[in-house]
């Protein structure tokens, strides 16, 4: 049996990931009823942080590296 591309096995894997996402939003609004408003809005909030400080520390580390100079 001949081994398959590595087109073949990177867009199986992308799939497999995108239907794992996919599932994990439709079940976001099931889980946060279980808990309430104000608990997910603390949970967004801290998530929401934490996002924006992982993109200001990757923006830090791009600035630092200083291509071309």
């Amino acid at each position: 049996m001949s081994e398959p591309s590595r087109s073949s096995t990177i867009g199986s894997a992308l799939i497999l990931a995108g239907t794992a996402m996919g599932a994990g939003m439709l079940a976001l609004p099931l889980v946060s009823a279980s808990i309430g408003l104000v608990p997910v809005m603390i949970i967004f909030a801290v998530t929401a942080f934490f996002a924006v400080i992982s993109a200001l520390y990757a923006f830090e580390a791009n600035i630092a590296i200083n291509p071309g100079g």
